[in-house]
């Protein structure tokens, strides 16, 4: 698909997410773990006057990790419905996400990690290698990517790197 042309001045996008992310905590077996999923639906507001976006719909991403206390199910939650900026000349997206990672084991507690996922960032782990991308009006793609530091529960003071690779699968004004 390619985008619209010209845009909505506010638009819903519905978006195909590939989502990459890497974990790293001495819990886990090797000290890191990378975790795959996709394609993933997922939905965002931008109002292209105010230079906003806001994602209104994200699913609940669920895998196993390898720990010293065995193979634990975890899943990652996007916490609300977080805001951003995007730039409609260059289609720069930078969006503040707070996730929850929470664990299906009595031995784990959830943890929180806060990062800004953005298109103009960059990030570099042996299993993950990747440049964020802006929005491309011609094949509607983008990826965002992001970085940041778990705090409390059982993952608390690990890393959490994670990169978005998305295509807007379709663009639709507000009602």
């Amino acid at each position: 698909m390619s985008l619209p042309d010209p845009l909505p001045p506010t638009f819903a996008a519905d978006l195909s997410l590939t989502v990459r992310a890497v974990i790293a905590h001495p819990i886990l077996t090797g000290g890191r773990q990378q975790v795959d999923a996709g394609p993933l639906a997922a939905r965002a507001e931008v109002d292209r006057a105010a230079g906003t976006l806001r994602i209104t719909d994200f699913p609940t991403v669920t895998d196993r990790v390898s720990t010293k206390i065995g193979r634990v199910a975890a899943s990652v939650v996007l916490q609300g419905q977080p805001t951003g900026t995007f730039d409609d000349e260059t289609g720069h997206l930078s969006v503040e996400a707070d996730l929850r990672i929470a664990p299906k084991s009595l031995l784990a507690r959830d943890s929180r990690v806060t990062m800004t996922l953005a298109t103009d960032d960059r990030v570099d782990t042996p299993e993950v290698s990747a440049e964020g991308d802006p929005l491309d009006d011609g094949d509607a793609t983008l990826r965002l990517v992001g970085e940041g530091t778990f705090r409390g529960g059982t993952l608390a003071g690990g890393t959490f790197w994670l990169v978005l690779d998305g295509t807007v699968e379709s663009v639709t004004e507000p009602d």
